[in-house]
């Protein structure tokens, strides 16, 4: 009797068991379909994202690359990856085309003009007697950009009240011609500088496609006394100028880079007093606008950024980019953790904190990013005081160049297989032990170097040679231009989830 009731008890054990496994199975299922069906594609997130309806034009098409090339370890974009992890961007046009997309890329154009403006009143001249830095540096510019673009769409010009056109053609001897006082001379009213009228007229003749170099010493010119009041006036003018163009064109951007030459010649302070100078270095500035776009082709074509002559400089842009980043192991670690793939590509997270009774640090863990697209000065990059933590019990302790030697092994080759490039490694270290999240973000503000090279009194130009007269205002004028017309007042924003 008693083996007849435990045999039954047996029996019904294992059906219930089979029931309650076969419905475990079925919830399991069920979820995960639910949870396949529920989750887009990045892909078609990014269509939706975009308001893409049927035709997938070449500005949307390399929406699309970007985010492959900022995805590589999604799963879904494999198939679009060479072996040594190129994307194969015909892949991605089969892919689109069997999706019902029509792909149209007939407008995928480059640059369709260079604007290359001269400021030509008489304190630029300085700059041209002699075998000069600043004749060498715009000669062998030109001769670059005519390597890159066809002449006859290179626009040379003088520019002061009226813009004079200069004719070059493939000989070099055309521009090292134009470099000249004399030829200077011939350039309209020459009596003095107004960046604002300059400014206008190289925005005024600039159209879609278009990109434009302005040289110039950058120089306000003031009548008064009440210096600081003109400065203020001045930069109103300025940030008059880019809120015009800024509407004309919202994707403009703008490049400025400051360059240093001999000067020899007559140096004309605010209040228009003289001072010979005779071969001492002087400042000056080339500032280069136009679609961000084409600027960014000019940039890499060029490579604006790090050329030998090019002292400083900065970018301007109403856009937020994304940028690649991620946690990575390094030497400067305090305590361990783990990082996790996490649900998605796009989200970054660490868990298992851990900080051993010896370590009398606090927790800290290593950001690797790749700043490259942002086009922006490695001392603006490495100044703490760039950043703000929006969220979370961090301090960010420092930003330092990328060092693959810094990295540890699991972290060298978590690099490699993401097929992935780093400029910099920020450290973050924990001010409590409530490991919160933690977001940041990389403000757009205004570079220490501006303020080096401002000065508001040229009377003694012999003690203020390596300073420009009013640029600090210059400069605030257009970032406070940027500023007002863009959303996003940052370059670009982080998040790290924490797992405790």
């Amino acid at each position: 009797m008693v083996k007849i009731e435990l045999n039954l008890i047996n029996t019904m054990t294992s059906q219930i068991y089979r029931i309650v496994r076969g419905q475990l199975i079925f919830m399991l299922v069920f979820v995960f379909v639910l949870n396949s069906c529920g989750r887009k594609d990045l892909l078609e997130s990014k269509l939706d994202e975009l308001k893409v309806e049927n035709v997938i034009d070449n500005t949307e098409f390399y929406s699309l690359i970007d985010l492959i090339a900022s995805n590589k370890e999604e799963r879904s974009f494999r198939k679009f990856l060479s072996k040594d992890g190129q994307i194969q961007e015909d892949k991605l046009k089969v892919y689109l085309e069997k999706k019902g997309y029509t792909i149209s890329l007939e407008n995928l154009k480059g640059v369709s003009k260079i604007n290359f403006f001269l400021e030509s009143s008489g304190s630029i001249d300085g700059y041209l007697n002699g075998n000069t830095s600043y004749k060498n540096d715009i000669i062998d510019l030109l001769v670059d950009i005519k390597n890159h673009y066809d002449v006859k769409d290179i626009n040379l010009s003088y520019i002061t009240d009226k813009v004079t056109p200069l004719n070059i053609t493939d000989n070099v001897t055309d521009i090292s011609k134009a470099l000249t006082v004399e030829s200077f001379r011939t350039a309209g009213n020459r009596a003095n500088s107004d960046l604002n009228e300059i400014l206008n007229m190289s925005f005024n003749l600039q159209d879609d496609r278009e990109v434009t170099f302005l040289v110039s010493d950058m120089i306000y010119s003031i009548n008064g006394s009440n210096v600081l009041e003109l400065l203020n006036a001045n930069k109103s003018f300025i940030k008059d100028a880019f809120n015009k163009a800024l509407k004309k064109d919202t994707d403009l951007s703008t490049l400025v880079l400051k360059l240093d030459s001999d000067f020899n010649g007559v140096y004309y302070s605010y209040n228009n007093s003289k001072t010979v100078i005779n071969k001492k270095e002087r400042p000056y500035y080339l500032f280069v606008f136009g679609g961000e776009r084409y600027l960014d082709e000019l940039i890499t074509k060029l490579d604006l950024l790090n050329r030998k002559e090019v002292k400083e400089y900065h970018y301007f842009t109403s856009s937020k980019t994304p940028v690649y980043y991620n946690v990575f192991k390094t030497d400067n670690d305090s305590g361990s953790y783990k990082i996790d793939k996490g649900r998605n590509s796009e989200e970054i997270s660490i868990s298992d904190i851990r900080i051993s009774s010896r370590d009398s640090e606090e927790f800290s863990f290593t950001v690797g990013v790749d700043f490259s697209k942002l086009n922006l000065e490695n001392s603006y990059l490495e100044d703490i005081n760039n950043y703000t933590i929006n969220n979370g019990n961090y301090e960010l302790r420092s930003v330092e160049r990328f060092d693959i030697g810094q990295l540890h092994p699991s972290a060298k080759n978590q690099l490699v297989t993401s097929h992935k490039t780093l400029t910099h490694l920020l450290v973050f270290e924990a001010v409590s032990k409530n490991y919160s999240d933690l977001k940041f973000v990389l403000n757009k503000k205004i570079p220490n170097w501006v303020a080096t090279v401002n000065t508001e009194d040229d009377l003694n130009i012999n003690e203020t040679m390596e300073k420009t007269f009013g640029f600090k205002y210059l400069f605030d004028g257009i970032y406070e231009s940027y500023l007002n017309n863009a959303e996003n007042k940052e370059y670009s924003e982080f998040k790290i989830k924490i797992n405790k």
